[in-house]
């Protein structure tokens, strides 16, 4: 486990590095490329949701969804694991007249992070690991 979390401490400042360099777009679409179809394993998917929960609380400031999600995903497609990265938005979540967005991190049917707020956000779109990763609009 200890190895675990400090491959996802890497994975979380590399993300945070990225999505201020590059944007999360890009860095998803290449690290959410399998060689491969990607294969379930919740119990897995679970042991690497907890390391890069735990390895967030140790940095300052502490990682946003979309770098949380975005480590846990890389750590997910690199096992061949699916992986599966939403953002929505909220409306009310801001105040009068603003807006607030969210990523999430699911594996299967499971929501692995940002699970406690994604219930009271709108999916607007979602990329998953495949060959070719692309973002796709939720319906």
């Amino acid at each position: 486990m200890i190895v675990l979390t400090l491959r996802a401490l890497f994975w979380l400042a590399a993300s945070a590095a990225a999505v201020r360099a590059r944007g999360g777009q890009r860095i998803a679409r290449r690290w959410l490329r399998t060689a491969g179809p990607a294969r379930i394993d919740a119990a897995r998917a679970r042991t690497i949701a907890h390391a890069t929960h735990r390895a967030s609380r140790l940095l300052r400031p502490v990682p946003s969804c979309l770098t949380r999600a975005l480590a846990g995903g890389r750590l997910l497609s690199s096992e061949g694991l699916e992986a599966r990265i939403t953002l929505g938005v909220a409306g009310e979540a801001a105040g009068a007249g603003g807006f607030a967005a969210h990523a999430w991190l699911a594996h299967g049917s499971t929501v692995l992070s940002g699970q406690a707020t994604a219930r009271t956000y709108t999916p607007l779109c979602a990329i998953e690991t495949s060959a070719d990763p692309a973002f796709v609009l939720v319906a």
